[in-house]
């Protein structure tokens, strides 16, 4: 691979406020149980555990959760990440303009690194579906590579086309209506990605105004979707791999959390 190692990063700065008030953080928020067959064994399953487990699988045993200020209640729950056979790192957001500040937190640490990416309150399977990614990653000329799951409400999501090789042209992000039919869930990237957000959040600070930063006082929240969009405007290579048979679902919402809390196929996700 053109990298050196493998990184995971989960950004976790954001509010919460569809499903707010909550006795916690929405990334530790319980929705069912451990697997375990003896009853005696069985422990609470937060949401994030189980992006955690698949970065593990994929490769991603070191893992940066990047936090938002208050959030301590993360680390207390995780800690160093040896339960979960992971070594667990964190960061605070300075930032709070969306995910790709949040990303560019941690820059300095995964610059050079192959990074897996997911948000800690979407639920999906395979379980492999990063080792799918890294496959694609490893064995083209890509600096991108997006995990696509079919979904039903498409304004709640990122919407990708792609051509018939699979490369994605197009990023429509939370339509009214589309006909594109797959959202993208996780992703893959390299060094030239995180080169690329990096660069983009730097632009975007130094057109804004200072006090409004200073204050952290910004109406624009970006989404991960505006950069890959850019990127792929400005000549990077965004691959997709299609998971035509998988399953998501984001806990954001009150009827999504209802849902998950009372389907145990889907706690299993």
């Amino acid at each position: 691979m053109p990298d050196q190692s493998i990184i995971g990063i989960i950004p976790c700065g954001g509010n919460a406020s569809r499903i707010s008030p909550l006795p916690c953080s929405k990334e530790i928020y319980p929705i069912g149980f451990t697997d375990e067959k003896d009853p005696s064994k069985k422990r609470p399953k937060v949401v994030s555990s189980s992006l955690i487990d698949k970065m593990v699988e994929g490769g991603g045993a070191e893992i940066f959760m990047v936090i938002k200020k208050g959030k301590w209640d993360i680390p207390n729950y995780f800690g160093d990440g040896a339960a979960y056979g992971a070594n667990i790192a964190y960061a605070v957001v300075e930032k709070p303009f969306g995910v790709p500040f949040t990303i560019d937190q941690v820059y300095p640490f995964t610059k050079n690194k192959i990074v897996l990416f997911g948000f800690p309150d979407i639920l999906f399977s395979p379980k492999d579906a990063y080792r799918k990614l890294l496959m694609n990653y490893d064995n083209g000329d890509y600096d991108v590579i997006l995990g696509l799951f079919p979904v039903r409400e498409k304004h709640k999501w990122d919407m990708v086309k792609t051509n018939s090789s699979g490369e994605v042209i197009d990023i429509k992000m939370k339509p009214r209506e589309t006909d594109f039919e797959y959202a993208w869930v996780i992703a893959c990237w390299g060094s030239k990605f995180s080169s690329f957000n990096h660069q983009y959040c730097k632009e975007f600070l130094h057109k804004t105004d200072q006090k409004a930063i200073n204050k952290n006082q910004q109406s624009t929240e970006f989404h991960l979707g505006h950069v890959f969009q850019e990127a792929i405007e400005k000549g990077l290579r965004v691959q997709s791999v299609i998971f035509d048979s998988g399953k998501c679902i984001d806990i954001g919402t009150p009827e999504d959390l209802l849902n998950v809390s009372g389907n145990t196929n889907m706690l299993n996700l």
